[in-house]
């Protein structure tokens, strides 16, 4: 029995599922562009967003380097981050951070970064703190993110394209191709992640990152579009 030939139950279960599969890409991006596009400090996502994630910027502090990346997104304006970077260039003057800056992070940040919070590990509730963060330049993304997101991401990527890859298999498309397209989705993935611990040391890895998933997402993209042909599209004398 071909995909095509299913219960219409099973062909809408198949296509839901594909569906989720492109919603997850396009979130994929979307996270991407939140983690990195404004670590240059300038609109648009380049290829110099990645270097400083993976290698960071020597001329910056932690904080700094926060504001311009992960959290850059739990500030209200353009004029908060701006605050902040002020008072690091000016010094941090202890007089500043209590009129300005401690109520600003005791808003944007200790939900987060206090007594309970997801990152309490690195508290900012107080002035001795904060400053912690800006004795050290940043060094881009931490070995310790690194292992727990290619935890990760290994497991979620292999066990999703995996599914894909079962679904896939069944289309009445023929060729060798055919499980190439398959070989490559998995090498890519390992190919991608295991280039995240090279691209801190090495710019030649951080294209290798970039290239792997693009190379990636666009087989996602051609497998579920071509299965959902199968299921919908293709007469059924094409079996």
């Amino acid at each position: 029995m071909t995909l095509s030939q299913l219960p219409f139950g099973y062909k809408l279960a198949i296509t839901l599922f594909l569906i989720n599969v492109l919603l997850g890409l396009l979130f994929a991006e979307i996270e991407i562009r939140y983690v990195v596009e404004m670590k240059d400090a300038e609109a648009g996502i380049s290829f110099n967003d990645f270097r400083i994630y993976f290698q960071g910027n020597p001329t910056v502090c932690r904080l700094q380097a926060a504001l311009a990346g992960s959290s850059h997104s739990n500030y209200a304006s353009a004029d908060e981050i701006q605050t902040v970077a002020d008072w690091i260039a000016d010094g941090e003057p202890r007089a500043t951070y209590d009129g300005d800056i401690a109520p600003l992070f005791a808003s944007r940040c200790i939900s987060c970064h206090g007594p309970g919070g997801e990152r309490a590990d690195s508290p900012l509730t107080n002035y001795d703190q904060v400053t912690s963060y800006t004795s050290f330049f940043d060094t881009g993304v931490s070995y310790e993110t690194l292992a727990t997101n290619s935890f990760l991401y290994l497991i979620a990527l292999t066990c999703f394209t995996g599914l894909l890859a079962a679904v896939f298999y069944q289309t009445r498309f023929r060729g060798i191709w055919k499980p190439t397209v398959l070989v490559v989705s998995f090498f890519m993935i390992f190919i991608n992640v295991l280039s995240w611990w090279s691209a801190k040391q090495s710019v030649p890895f951080i294209h290798i990152v970039l290239a792997s998933g693009l190379i990636f997402g666009v087989l996602i993209i051609v497998m579920t579009l071509m299965t959902l042909a199968d299921l919908w599209i293709l007469p059924e004398e094409r079996a």
